[in-house]
């Protein structure tokens, strides 16, 4: 199934190069889209394969930096929301401060208030007395007053008291214009303060719409930085399906060719008739290379006699194999081949044995069988969609499957 998706990604991704071929390793920054185009082409040279994996290796890079880059923007975009939560605080601050300041300048203009009338209060009682005290003066009252005194003592007692009265509605007026004018200052100094603090926050909201300002343009970038990483990525994908597909269509290409040989040679052998029994069966095996898996192929006796049979499943193939090197064993599925023959141990394996697989260890989990060909390698028809194959015994699926080898010839 992955090497269906592997063509398939390759058939989809196989776009002209443009007649574009033996390209250099330039700018891959100013010329990315003609990479790409080179680079997804189905049909690539060995110098334009070489450019292609420096531009994937450019392409990986740059999609590392692009992270970096969307880290370091979202750090600096966490920093700034910081400061701005900060701000608003030192904002929120600033403005309770202006309204404890608007409090008390308010506390003031009453008390100010309330001394101006409590001033002109006394002022009018006192230029009430002092007329009162004139007309007194006018009508002889006053004097009269003065002078009716018992004796000197008690006159110069009623003198006195007039000045006293005097003296204290001046003290007392002098008091209340005093404490006017350090109120008077006090609200000079808070309406100072105030507009410092109103400045302030002047000064405080304009930072914190630079920074709201700053942030908005730290989180394009991110969103930025993203975007371009995601395209740098999926084009990197591209390319890297690609490189795949078309590694894994020369390894194919490779490995059919061994085996066609690996065909041939054991025909040719076949023809010499110089080979041992156990080589003879590997040597039949191998002339069906390349021919599909198919379920219960060659399980009648009709099948297995015919030298020019094509359907072959897994026991199909030791069955027809073993028939024409000379060994009938009949009709015989995997599980019936457990028991045939001889128990052989890894290590005394030869040419012509088979090699039987259990995929829980058990005689009941036997699921698999195929012939060893030497050199650690087994020919055998995997499975349905597959052609019968060489497969790698030091594959760590097979050493895991593997149950037991049987010598029946």
């Amino acid at each position: 199934m992955k090497r269906k998706i592997i063509l398939s990604l390759t058939i989809m991704l196989a776009i002209p190069a443009m007649g574009i071929k033996n390209v250099e390793a330039v700018d891959f920054e100013q010329n990315e889209e003609k990479y790409i185009q080179i680079c997804a082409s189905g049909s690539l040279s060995e110098s334009d394969e070489a450019v292609c994996k420096e531009f994937n290796a450019y392409l990986k890079e740059k999609n590392a930096n692009l992270k970096n880059e969307i880290t370091d923007n979202q750090n600096a975009a966490a920093e700034t929301q910081d400061s701005i939560e900060s701000l608003t605080g030192d904002i929120n601050k600033v403005e309770s401060d202006i309204s404890e300041k608007e409090n008390e300048i308010q506390y003031l203009e009453t008390s100010i208030t309330n001394l101006e009338e409590s001033i002109a209060k006394k002022e009018d009682e006192l230029k009430e007395r002092m007329y009162t005290m004139q007309t007194y003066s006018n009508s002889r009252a006053l004097i009269d007053f003065i002078f009716s005194a018992s004796d000197f003592t008690d006159l110069l007692s009623r003198v006195a008291s007039l000045n006293e009265i005097t003296a204290y509605d001046n003290q007392l007026i002098d008091e209340l214009a005093s404490e006017k004018a350090e109120f008077e200052n006090q609200q000079a100094t808070l309406v100072t303060a105030k507009e410092i603090l109103e400045q302030q926050k002047i000064e405080l909201t304009n930072k914190k719409a630079t920074l709201l300002a700053l942030y908005q343009e730290q989180n394009a970038a991110v969103l930025a930085a993203k975007k371009a990483q995601l395209e740098a990525s999926q084009t990197q994908q591209k390319v890297d399906d690609n490189l795949a597909a078309l590694a894994w269509a020369a390894e194919q290409s490779r490995l059919a060719a061994l085996e066609e040989q690996r065909k041939a040679e054991a025909e040719a052998n076949l023809n010499t008739g110089d080979m041992s029994t156990g080589q003879k069966i590997a040597a039949l095996a191998l002339t069906k290379l390349g021919l599909w898996y198919v379920w219960g192929g060659c399980h009648t006796m009709a099948e297995v006699i015919n030298y020019n049979s094509t359907r072959f499943d897994c026991s199909g193939l030791v069955n027809w194999s073993y028939y024409h090197a000379g060994v009938n064993i009949g009709v015989q599925y995997t599980g019936s081949l457990v028991t045939m023959g001889q128990s052989i141990s890894k290590g005394n394996i030869q040419t012509g044995d088979i090699i039987l697989f259990s995929r829980d260890g058990t005689r009941s989990g036997v699921h698999h069988v195929g012939i060893y060909i030497g050199n650690n390698q087994m020919v055998h028809a995997p499975y349905t969609g597959a052609q019968i194959q060489i497969a790698n015994l030091n594959n760590a699926y097979w050493q895991a499957e593997w149950y037991t080898v049987r010598r029946i010839y």
